[in-house]
């Protein structure tokens, strides 16, 4: 969501202070992200501590993005059996070696 710019009016109390609080504010607990890093709510950004293993987003291994092609569907439509010359590629990330994990 698209806090800091027009939205950011919606945010205030009563009095019409604002009660959105950047992190990084000295003496109060933040409950949104700076307004620097982004226009947009960057939720894990708010607390940097050891504990918040998030702080700079979920990471994963790029290969889990795609399945890997099954190793018989390589040696069907390759060659002499090389794999490297297969009409079809292994999905990046995937071993060409049957019972392998993703590299």
């Amino acid at each position: 969501m698209k806090v800091w710019g027009p939205m950011e009016k919606w945010f205030v109390n009563a009095t019409g202070s604002s009660i959105l609080i950047e992190s990084g504010t000295a003496g109060k607990t933040p409950n949104i992200s700076k307004r620097s890093e982004s226009p947009y709510i960057r939720p894990y950004r708010i607390n940097n501590t050891p504990s918040n293993f998030v702080f700079n987003g979920y990471r994963w291994t790029e290969a889990h993005y795609l399945e890997p092609i099954a190793i018989q569907h390589l040696v069907i439509t390759s060659t002499g059996g090389d794999l490297n010359n297969a009409a079809i590629y292994q999905n990046p990330g995937w071993p060409t070696v049957a019972n392998q994990g993703a590299n």
